[in-house]
């Protein structure tokens, strides 16, 4: 039996290896193991009703282990209906695990296909090759007509079209799609389910956070994460001291009491602090002077409640300026933030494991040096949990949860939603009249916000409001923002900022003390360039940078001054993406271009730098991962595009002398 490779350099058994060759009923009998644990001892058996893949994750992921398990219904289904999920689940478990890494594709499409089996069983369609049938299919759709929007319904067809691609024995799956298109009269599956798709079903856009009430909430931040480190600091050793108390508490109550052993620890802690053996929790704060934070708030001490607030001005921080999204904040390591080492061009990045369109990697994002700041204030709030939970020792994971309500940890994302809440209240993050201005042209007000409300936070706002911020104030272009925010199509990065040209126009999401200090700043940037592009003799390639290359040793040779005045009267411009420079900058017509090789080196006005020709080989290796994966559900369509891609970009590296790090 083969092992199951995963990134983190530990290998698993194959689940049950020849699910092809075995009937439904032999899968039945038989009861073959579907998941191993990394000592190759079976877990989980076809007919358990817990499947636990665990041991498949990619320990790069800082997931909780039940992300990996995967629940049957043990009721209601018929028992010919669950059997055909448990084939299908399996099937594409091992169809994409293999290639992608990801072992929660198994609950992604239990997800995605329980419902879908339920209702197949409310409508009289008893087995899921019903759905092969379109007279079968608008059956379905007419059960479930003006309950789902689009995208579920699409999602689940896509998904179940996956799996009819696979071999399985005895289970005949062949819907009436190719590549998520109808074989019959519709033009495609939109069309499809259309007709039944809910009538208010819209898709429900991230909120936009006004700028008023960002730049207070970034401010308030910033100076939470000042003022912190030192009280931080003084909570821990606090924390520390009555964490130990705890211990010795529970190992004299395990000694005297093999039952009940929590509550007899307790009772020892509280006998001990009346006999002046233990300092209470309020006097070893007060000793510290932090006697201020030894009261109680609702039944809780209020140190915790400074401890939320805290992270969460981490987190708001660092969410804000990188445009992470929540998993991949949980994924950040210890040593996550990094600087480039040439100080005349240093940027600052942290560095986040993505898998949501990568399938698998590390990437970068662009930051700035606070959120050092931010990341060490973590790390010193985590500080105790990571000493004293033997769990725990050794875990390089940024964020981490610990199942001791002493030690303050933060991991899962409901604790992270009500610490940044929590923030919100305590700076009193409240609606204005401007900012519901704002809100209703860039949220079309789609959420009932008041004037004189509280507004309420959540993880992925931060996302968008980076993207609209840096369109409505031309920070960068949207190839350069899709780059930034790790979107695989830049209509997608578009779609987060929609509604920024208006607000554009309007001016109502620019702070004018801001764009002079931009307008400066892009001055200076693009004198900077020119001169690396004009006076150095760093290769380039495109026919802009060739045609530049070929003029060095014949040019002019302009001061800054003379650049500047070249700059600001528009005759010479120029636009960075992290796949090259282009001259026409704004002016270029390709406004709604996707796809960075349509520039390529063909276009006349592109400029192709080594730093450039390093981003094209990441993107090869990448588009070379996906296109090995055998199902690309969620990419139909895009094969072609990546194809051209590497094209273009094999053409660059060679320019460059650049080998990629994935063979086709």
């Amino acid at each position: 039996m083969s092992n199951y490779s995963v990134t983190s350099a530990a290998s698993v058994k194959e689940p049950c290896n020849n699910l092809s060759d075995m009937s439904t009923f032999e899968l039945i009998t038989q009861n073959p193991a579907v998941a191993y644990d990394l000592k190759g001892e079976v877990v989980s058996r076809f007919t358990d009703p817990v499947w636990d893949f665990s041991a498949y994750r990619d320990l790069r992921k800082n997931s909780s282990k039940s992300t990996y398990k995967v629940y049957f219904p043990t009721d209601k289904m018929s028992a010919s209906l669950l059997l055909e999920l448990r084939v299908i689940v399996l099937a594409i478990f091992k169809s994409e695990y293999k290639s992608s890494g990801r072992a929660t594709v198994a609950t992604e499409a239990m997800r995605t296909l329980r419902p879908l089996f339920n209702e197949l069983q409310e409508c009289n369609l008893m087995s899921v090759t019903k759905l092969n049938s379109s007279i079968g299919m608008i059956k379905y759709l007419e059960s479930v007509k003006g309950k789902y929007s689009h995208s579920t319904l699409e999602g689940r067809f896509g998904r179940l079209n996956s799996a009819s691609r696979l071999n399985l024995n005895g289970l005949n799956i062949s819907l009436p799609l190719r590549r998520n298109v109808l074989n019959d009269s519709w033009s495609s599956l939109k069309q499809l389910t259309a007709p039944y798709v809910a009538e208010s079903s819209h898709v429900r856009q991230t909120l936009y956070i006004p700028l008023e009430l960002h730049s207070k909430l970034l401010s308030e931040s910033l100076e939470i994460i000042n003022d912190a480190p030192d009280v931080i600091t003084k909570i821990n050793r606090v924390l520390e001291k009555k964490f130990k108390q705890v211990r010795k508490s529970r190992i004299v109550a395990q000694s005297k009491y093999p039952t009940d052993v929590t509550y007899q620890a307790e009772r020892h802690r509280v006998s001990q602090e009346k006999k002046g053996k233990f300092k209470s929790l309020k006097q070893l704060l007060i000793d510290e002077g932090l006697g201020h934070l030894a009261s109680k708030d609702k039944n809780t001490r209020v140190y915790h409640g400074y401890i939320s607030r805290v992270f969460a001005a981490c987190y708001v921080i660092i969410s804000s300026y990188t445009g992470m999204r929540f998993d991949e904040i949980t994924s950040l390591k210890d040593d996550c933030f990094r600087s480039t080492p040439d100080d005349e061009d240093k940027y600052y990045y942290v560095r986040a494991y993505e898998t949501k369109i990568s399938g698998g990697a590390d990437v970068d994002y662009i930051t700035i040096p606070e959120v050092e700041k931010a990341i060490d204030l973590i790390k010193l709030i985590h500080r105790p949990a990571k000493k004293l939970v033997p769990s725990l020792k050794g875990n390089d994971f940024l964020l981490i949860s610990a199942n001791v309500s002493i030690l303050p940890t933060f991991a899962a994302l409901n604790p992270v939603t009500k610490s940044l809440q929590d923030l919100a209240k305590h700076i009193g993050l409240i609606v204005t009249e401007s900012a519901l201005e704002q809100s209703k042209a860039m949220n079309r007000g789609r959420e009932r916000i008041m004037v004189g409300s509280l507004w309420k936070l959540n993880t992925h706002q931060f996302r968008r409001t980076l993207i609209v911020n840096f369109l409505t104030h031309d920070l960068a272009s949207a190839p350069a923002v899709k780059q930034q925010v790790k979107h695989m199509y830049q209509y997608m990065t578009e779609y987060y900022g929609k509604g920024s040209e208006l607000a554009f126009t309007q001016r109502l999401l620019r702070d004018w003390s801001i764009m002079e200090d931009i307008a400066n700043e892009h001055i200076l940037v693009k004198t900077n360039i020119y001169r690396d592009l004009y006076y150095s003799d760093c290769h380039l390639e495109g026919i802009k940078g060739k045609e530049i290359e070929a003029m060095r040793e014949s040019a002019i040779q302009l001061t800054d001054d003379e650049i500047r005045v070249l700059i600001e009267t528009g005759e010479w411009d120029i636009t960075k993406t992290p796949f090259g420079y282009c001259t026409k900058a704004h002016k270029c017509e390709k406004t709604d271009t996707i796809d960075p090789s349509v520039c390529g080196e063909t276009c006349d006005t592109t400029i192709i730098t080594l730093k450039n020709a390093i981003n094209w080989k990441k993107l090869y290796d990448r588009n070379i991962k996906l296109l090995r994966l055998e199902s690309l559900e969620g990419f139909a369509g895009n094969e072609g595009m990546m194809k051209s891609q590497n094209v273009v970009a094999l053409r660059i590296m060679k320019a460059f002398n650049l080998e990629p790090e994935v063979q086709a």
